[in-house]
């Protein structure tokens, strides 16, 4: 596979390939991972097994989100949400 990823769809690398050597430059970076596909010229089922094999989902995002947000200094640590919250208060 070449850097030139017009050359490689020319000559018939299968798109997988083209798309897995993109997301392995941003592999620790979700959030551009899920760009890269989203931006395919897919169906929406192959998208989602795309953002599946490469850790993309929205579930994947949103956990990616809380480790970055614990890791930082002073940030609150998550608490389960209650129901009974809002009679504590009252």
């Amino acid at each position: 596979m070449s850097e030139n990823w017009a050359a490689d769809a020319r000559v018939g690398v299968p798109m997988f390939q083209v798309i897995a050597k993109q997301v392995s430059q941003h592999k620790h970076r979700p959030r551009v991972v899920r760009q890269i596909i989203d931006q395919q010229w897919l169906d929406e089922e192959s998208k989602q097994q795309l953002r599946e094999t490469f850790h993309a989902t929205d579930a994947d995002l949103v956990r990616q989100e809380r480790e970055t947000a614990r890791s930082r200094p002073g940030a609150p640590a998550d608490r389960p949400e209650r129901e009974d919250d809002a009679s504590d208060a009252a």
